[in-house]
């Protein structure tokens, strides 16, 4: 029996089978949807701050009043505090008893977000901000290690990503109508709600993992592997800049194009209720056709999308651009972590993802408001992220061979089952 503290039942080998992404739910208690989704609430939690980012943008000069060519910096102190967790926190983590780990993070990640309700300086707002994003990159990481061990990890990946998109949804949806009733740090009042949410579902988290401790039988030697999985890491790391760099000034090109904060999230919402059917198209085709293709699809999407928003001239085009923009996004988390656990199927090396992610989405804001700041032109900061995301796409070229290293499994190995240990 194979344990992570997490898993309780004996783990199951990998097959071969060509099965639906979303196959038919085994009758356990509790349910396998309700086990995915405590793990994708927790997930969501730990990554709400980032894929919110235009709406904190907006509480950081509205509720704050800090400048607006220094949002960047602000941001970038908390996705670099989740480079941390994720970095260094998880392998010292990796052995401890998950759910508990899990509620120690969601804890802080709660506490924090309340106290950015009641902060008045700059200073604490920073601090409260680390401690949210070192707690933020920690979970992560443990998420992402835990859908790469399972049995079907592309059917996990599109369950998290999907289930994440839905959550998006309805915070961009409540949004409005919260800021405008408490103001705009309420903002940081939603984040702490799906923290709470992700502590009432963790006693459900119970998954069966797979049983694959070792790298893909397709590895030819160890140090082409690591090589390989450098290239993906990079390659996630520079897409992530790229969509972090335009994705938090959206809400200021939004504005100065003459789109009021209420149009902006309403844009948002209906972008978020696009990735729900990305996130599953794309676990969807990467059960029936070459990962690459979808990888490439996103990417290059992804790259013409963000010239789409400083060109856009009303509501529609932009909305149009977002919703592109975001799609793309949901298109290539599932193919970018069902690539890295046919890699490293243990679960190890794909839980530094949100590392690179982390890294790239906080280097992406801090060189925009440099870019911002020497030459105020929103269409270069769009086109240098577009060329980042073409040459991650090019980093990630050698990777792709990894397409064969075996197919996704049937949609009856992964259970959440009940049991009294943990």
């Amino acid at each position: 029996m194979e344990h992570l503290n997490l898993a309780m039942e004996t783990p199951v080998p990998r097959t071969t089978s060509h099965e639906q992404p979303f196959g038919p739910l085994r009758r356990t208690f509790p349910p396998e949807w309700v086990a995915l989704l405590a793990l994708a609430l927790v997930f969501s939690a730990a990554a709400a701050s980032a894929f919110v980012m235009p709406v904190i943008a907006g509480a950081l000069v509205e509720g704050y009043g800090i400048r607006a060519q220094d949002i960047g910096f602000v941001l970038a102190g908390e996705l670099s505090a989740i480079a941390l967790g994720s970095f260094a926190l998880f392998p010292l983590l990796r052995s401890w008893d998950a759910r508990t780990m899990f509620a120690v993070l969601l804890a802080a990640f709660v506490a924090a977000n309340l106290g950015c309700l009641h902060v008045s300086g700059v200073a604490g707002l920073v601090f409260l901000r680390l401690i949210a994003g070192v707690a933020e990159g920690t979970a992560q990481a443990m998420v992402i290690s835990l859908c790469a061990r399972m049995a079907s990890p592309h059917r996990a990946f599109g369950f998290i990503y999907t289930a994440q998109a839905i959550i998006l949804t309805a915070i961009f949806l409540a949004m409005p109508a919260i800021t405008e009733a408490w103001g705009t740090r309420a903002a940081f009042s939603m984040l702490a709600f799906m923290g709470v949410a992700g502590l009432f579902l963790l006693p459900f988290a119970r998954v069966r993992l797979a049983s694959a401790d070792a790298p893909s039988a397709a590895t030819p030697q160890r140090t082409a592997w690591r090589l390989d999985f450098s290239l993906i890491l990079t390659s996630w790391l520079l897409f992530q800049l790229g969509q972090s760099a335009v994705w938090a000034y959206a809400e200021r090109i939004a504005v100065d194009i003459g789109i009021s904060f209420a149009q902006a999230n309403l844009v948002y919402a209906i972008s978020s209720m696009a990735t729900i059917g990305a996130a599953s198209v794309a676990a969807w085709l990467v059960a029936r056709i070459k990962i690459s293709i979808v990888l490439v699809i996103a990417m290059l999407l992804s790259a013409i999308s963000m010239l789409g928003f400083p060109l856009a001239s009303g509501v529609w085009f932009y909305g149009v651009t977002s919703v592109v923009f975001c799609s793309a996004l949901f298109f290539a988390f599932p193919s970018f972590g069902t690539l890295a656990s046919r890699m490293d199927a243990s679960g190890r090396l794909p839980g530094f993802l949100p590392t690179a992610q982390a890294v790239g989405m906080a280097i992406g804001p801090a060189v925009a408001s440099v870019i911002l700041g020497f030459s105020k032109s929103y269409l270069l900061l769009a086109a240098l992220s577009a060329g980042m995301t073409v040459i991650g796409l090019i980093a990630a070229l050698p990777t792709f061979r990894f397409d064969n290293a075996g197919r996704p499994t049937g949609s009856a190995e992964i259970d959440a089952i009940s049991g009294a240990h943990g």
